[in-house]
């Protein structure tokens, strides 16, 4: 309290990025706001660009993760009694958006979905709020490579981040298939969470998962016939979303064309590549 109340007096202490910002614990993470708020109301004309929103946007290096800032470091990081820790950095996490400090566009502008899946010691609660302040997020590429939250979750060593970011994205997008066509969407190279999925944790284990989500997830909520359309229709899809539909209903494709025979004939050539199709049914048969 004494020493909060000598900072407006001693301004220039705040005026470098406190370490603490960047090797934070469960005891001082909370001081986070705090801090960066009144080195916005007290030193802003003396900060640079980098310290922005009071220099939780500035990176450091950290030692597992090349250069980070504290948004970042508070969507993965991990040390000591982990329950605690991730508890505490929620609280932060909150309290810095109450203020204005953590803004919506963050989560996607520094990956904050995939950063918090990709390790081993899943941030289910950091995950759970970021995901219900920007679900959208979830189907937007999150890094050069064009991959999605859910192809870092497919390379975790854990296969249950895996399992709850499909059953975040087949819950929360229903319609279309949209949700369980994430697992087929291709990154830069042709490759799917699906593919990183099996090569990581085997297509047998995955295929398991993955019916479990979809029966866990209301099936009757899942269009297939809209999911087949968007297989179809999307070339970020790989063709390994038709056969997995088709695979799991049989007589998906002949509704399909049912409902299709009711528009435009002239479309129902649909040019589909299927050279490959052989590969996909080793893949999915493993």
């Amino acid at each position: 309290g004494v020493q909060t109340c000598a900072l407006p007096i001693f301004p220039e202490v705040l005026e470098e990025t406190p370490g603490f910002f960047h090797s934070f614990s469960a005891q001082n993470v909370s001081f986070i706001p705090l801090v960066a708020r009144l080195r916005m109301e007290l030193c802003s004309p003396n900060l640079d660009a980098e310290a922005e929103r009071g220099g939780i946007l500035n990176s450091s290096r950290t030692r597992n993760a090349g250069t980070s800032n504290v948004i970042e470091t508070l969507a993965y990081r991990a040390y000591g009694n982990e329950a605690i820790f991730d508890t505490e950095c929620l609280a932060t996490m909150r309290r810095l958006r109450e203020t204005g400090l953590f803004r919506k566009r963050d989560i996607r502008d520094y990956r904050l979905l995939a950063k918090c899946v990709c390790w081993s010691n899943f941030k289910e609660k950091i995950f759970k709020f970021l995901f219900d302040w920007d679900p959208d997020a979830l189907g937007h590429p999150s890094d050069y490579y064009q991959r999605l939250p859910l192809h870092s979750a497919a390379t975790s060593k854990s296969i249950q981040n895996f399992r709850a970011v499909l059953e975040a994205g087949i819950s929360k997008f229903p319609k279309r298939g949209k949700g369980i066509n994430f697992l087929f969407r291709k990154d830069q190279w042709g490759h799917t969470p699906f593919f990183f999925a099996c090569k990581e944790h085997g297509t047998k284990k995955v295929l398991k998962v993955v019916e479990k989500t979809l029966a866990d997830c209301c099936p009757l909520q899942q269009d297939a016939t809209g999911a087949l359309l968007l297989a179809i229709l999307d070339d970020k899809i790989h063709l390994d979303g038709v056969y997995f539909l088709l695979r799991r209903e049989p007589d998906l494709l002949a509704k399909f064309l049912s409902t299709a025979a009711e528009g435009a004939t002239s479309s129902s050539g649909s040019g589909t590549d299927t050279s490959h199709a052989s590969g996909v049914n080793d893949n999915i048969n493993g």
